[in-house]
């Protein structure tokens, strides 16, 4: 951000100030839209992980041959049953001999738009679906944390359980946000920066069940 002598004459010294602030802003925001994107992204064969293939796939492969899916085999829309079909999935993976290993979930990552409906999944104390009101909701039961995503705006209906997997999706700074302020005297100019590195992907697939609906 660049600010004039002129700006600064004039009084605006303020408003150049809190335009410096929004910098830090604008650079939290991008680190969360390009995080997100690892979710929006995550069926695109165009951004392949370490094995060669998307983030939620069916072929991910195993060391000693084969694969194993982390998407849900036949998508259903956000539900009580969805969880159960899902943590029955996630308690089945292989581990990377091929034999099962088994995860848990731990969260659930969904779009904005789908808040309502999980509250209702995750927190009520009986099943939530119509008829079912003397059986308990096994949902709430795992006390799986419910993350709405107001970046994940690519879909309204996709949704992903994240499991306890080691080296599963993670975001690295590579170096921690830094600004800088400087005086250009050659043309009279006030300049403001801020500027970081970060990383972010995964390492092991079976961190995610992945519901493409």
């Amino acid at each position: 951000l660049v600010v004039s002598e002129e700006a600064i004459e004039d009084n605006k010294y303020d408003r150049v100030i809190n335009a410096a602030g929004r910098l830090k802003r604008a650079l939290y925001k991008t680190a969360d839209i390009d995080a997100t994107n690892t979710l929006v992204r995550a069926t695109s064969s165009s951004y392949p992980g370490g094995d060669g293939v998307a983030l939620a796939s069916a072929s991910h492969t195993l060391p000693a041959g084969g694969t194993f899916s982390n998407l849900m085999a036949t998508p259903m829309t956000p539900s009580r049953m969805a969880v159960i079909v899902a943590t029955s999935q996630i308690k089945k993976f292989p581990g990377h001999d091929g034999i099962t290993e088994g995860f848990n979930p731990e969260k659930v990552v969904y779009p904005t738009e789908q808040w309502a409906m999980w509250d209702g999944i995750l927190m009520s104390d009986k099943a939530p679906e119509p008829g079912a009101f003397n059986e308990i909701n096994v949902a709430k039961r795992l006390n799986l944390t419910g993350v709405p995503l107001k970046f994940w705006d690519n879909t309204t209906t996709n949704y992903a359980f994240i499991t306890d997997a080691e080296n599963g999706l993670n975001f690295r700074w590579r170096r921690k946000p830094k600004s800088n302020t400087w005086v250009e005297n050659s043309q009279e100019l006030m300049q403001y920066s801020i500027s970081a590195r970060w990383a972010r992907g995964w390492s092991d697939a079976r961190c995610v069940l992945f519901v493409d609906a």
